[in-house]
């Protein structure tokens, strides 16, 4: 399993938007299958501001990516999603994967 952070930056006008689609009662089936196929085991999504932190958990990074961008699903929900951000809508440009740096769990350091 690979823990993973992704980062960006939304547009500021764009955070309520963002906020509402991604509500337990507007996110489309076809999301949660395309989580299943890639692998995802837990998402969770932050935000603060206008930047949002999403939490993955997954069996193989690549593989996820690799679902992602074949996925039809997800590019028609990304053309909804993606526009909202600063970056170019497209998900290697927008999603920033970040460093771990220190890894504590249940009385243990793990990284």
């Amino acid at each position: 399993m690979e823990k993973v952070v992704w980062v960006m930056e939304l547009k500021e006008d764009k955070v309520d938007d963002y906020i509402e689609v991604h509500k337990k009662e507007n996110v489309w089936p076809e999301i949660i299958e395309v989580n299943k196929k890639a692998g995802v085991l837990k998402e969770e999504i932050f935000v603060f501001k206008n930047y949002v932190f999403l939490y993955l958990e997954v069996q193989d990074y690549d593989k996820m990516m690799e679902v992602f961008e074949q996925d039809e699903g997800l590019a028609k929900w990304n053309k909804i999603t993606l526009p909202m951000t600063k970056s170019k809508p497209e998900l290697k440009s927008t999603m920033k994967r970040l460093d771990l740096i220190f890894d504590y769990e249940n009385g243990k350091l793990l990284h």
